[in-house]
Parts: C-alpha cells; sequence; structure tokens
C-alpha cells in the first residue's frame, strides 16, 4: 500500500480542507446541541449552574480524555499532549478542579511536581461527552456504507498512527 508516497500538493491541501470542516462539523455542538448536552450533564453539576457551562466542549473531551486513560500526568505532559504553553494548561486544569471535575495530586516521588487526574464527577461528565460524541459520529459516518465506514476508520487509524512520526 504506497507508504512514503509523497501525494501531490493539490490532494494534500483537499486533505487539509477537508478535514478541517470534518473537526470543526464534529467539534463544534450547535446552540441546540450545546443546550441538550448541558441539560444532559445538569443533573451531574451538584447544583453548581456554572458547572455545565461548556465555553469549549472539544478542549474539555481532550483533557478528559487524556486524564480518561488512568494515568495522572503532570502539567508539562498535558501541555505536551495538548500542544499548548504549560501556563495554558495550568489554567484549564485549574478551572477543571474549581468545577469539581478534576484534581491535584502530589507526585509520590517528587513534591514539587503537581500531577491532575479527573475526580469520579469529571469520569462521568466525560463519560456523558463521550457517548453525545459518539452520537455526532454516527451521524456523520451514517453518510457512508459500511464498508466505506470501515475503510474510512481503517484509514484514520493509519494516518493518526503515522501522525507523530515528523
Amino acid at each position: 500500500m504506497g507508504k512514503d508516497t509523497k501525494p501531490p500538493a493539490e490532494l494534500a491541501a483537499r486533505f487539509v480542507e477537508s478535514l478541517v470542516m470534518l473537526l470543526y462539523g464534529l467539534g463544534n455542538p450547535s446552540d441546540e446541541e450545546k443546550e441538550e448536552l448541558e441539560q444532559i450533564l445538569q443533573p451531574l453539576a451538584g447544583g453548581d449552574p456554572h458547572a455545565c457551562k461548556m465555553t469549549d466542549p472539544v478542549l474539555f473531551f481532550r483533557i478528559s480524555h487524556i486524564l480518561s486513560r488512568g494515568r495522572t500526568p503532570t502539567m508539562s505532559q498535558l501541555s505536551g499532549e495538548l500542544m499548548i504553553p504549560h501556563a495554558t494548561a495550568t489554567r484549564l486544569a485549574e478551572r477543571l478542579v474549581q468545577q469539581g471535575l478534576a484534581e491535584r495530586l502530589a507526585d509520590p516521588d517528587d513534591r514539587r511536581i503537581v500531577r491532575v487526574a479527573l475526580t469520579g464527577r469529571g469520569r462521568k461528565f466525560h463519560e456523558v461527552m463521550k457517548r453525545f460524541a459518539v452520537r455526532r459520529v454516527e451521524k456523520v459516518l451514517g453518510s457512508l456504507s459500511r464498508e466505506e465506514q470501515e475503510k474510512f476508520v481503517e484509514l484514520l487509524d493509519m494516518l493518526a498512527a503515522n501522525a507523530g512520526r515528523g
């Protein structure tokens, strides 16, 4: 299968455009969908009216996805995985801590290092957001045949595996 075959510039440009449109479409819920999501999440908010206000649900989902893998990354590791500055990652983590979705943990080997983990409520929020995301992807993939869906996901897996190789 044509590995290491450089695509023509116009094909790469089409890919970028399509990828941006796909991610924008999946990652930016409509106002109606945001309201639906907030209503679904409200029972988990524990009476905090601000806990469900998702100014950037995609960013929360990215952070919670990283934290849901059972690890407790340091702020440096979190900022690296999110590809954002350390100070920004720290601010975002602090917002999640204030909302009761995450907690700061001292590193057992070095007290100067701060780790971050989801709380029980944060894990519940993540699971609700994940189900919501799956429903959105099902809608998008529903426009393809079963064979096209499988091929598309297979190709995405291949691209994801190679994405980190400069």
